[in-house]
């Protein structure tokens, strides 16, 4: 029987990237591909300080967590 993982309050975040193909011949297809997967990123981090926010988290966390300042991280995110 598989052994069911310990739960923590640690969240563990892999993110790994495979590119198919010679992509020196075309460095402008991986840049596309890399722009998603930055733009992938970014919803998830506007998720994650909204929920913070519902939670009551402060801007001073939140910028912390970002590893930005309290100011930074509220001019960009204050208005999602």
């Amino acid at each position: 029987m598989d052994k069911q993982p310990e739960v923590t309050d640690e969240v563990r975040i892999d993110i790994s990237l495979t590119i198919d193909g010679d992509w020196r011949s075309d460095p402008l297809k991986l840049m596309a591909g890399l722009r998603e997967g930055s733009r992938s990123l970014d919803r998830w981090q506007r998720k994650a300080i909204k929920a913070a926010r519902k939670q009551g988290r402060s801007w001073d966390e939140i910028g912390a967590a970002c590893g930005v300042s309290r100011q930074a991280a509220w001019e960009r995110f204050s208005r999602d």
